[in-house]
């Protein structure tokens, strides 16, 4: 239990820093305040930071001491990735919309437009 606690403070803090890079670099009481309401509002992204942090501890112990200032920076990478990721709209009766197939992307024709 003491372990899940810990890692999910982990995905919370991850939010964090996050919420604070955006912000500017300061201001990290309000940064906390914003990852807070995030983490209730959408608390399978919690998760998902939660799972990263805990993979980034779990590589940190086993990869050799130099490299561990690299995983930081691929962490801190994965964590803008995870929280940057905003759910999939869907239609009125719960199942996605055929345009939201692919969140995030433009419909490609079949043709392609020829200069």
């Amino acid at each position: 239990m003491t372990a899940l606690v810990a890692a999910g403070l982990a995905g919370y803090a991850g939010l964090v820093v996050v919420e604070v890079g955006g912000d500017g670099g300061g201001r990290w009481r309000v940064a906390a305040r914003t990852a807070a309401r995030a983490c209730l509002d959408a608390p399978t992204r919690w998760a998902a930071l939660t799972g990263v942090t805990t993979l980034a501890g779990l590589l940190a112990v086993l990869v050799t001491p130099v490299a561990v200032p690299i995983l930081a920076g691929y962490t801190v990478a994965a964590l803008h990735a995870v929280a940057g990721r905003r759910p999939a709209p869907s239609d009125v009766d719960g199942r996605r919309s055929e345009s939201a197939a692919v969140a995030g992307r433009r419909p490609v024709s079949a043709q392609p437009e020829l200069p």
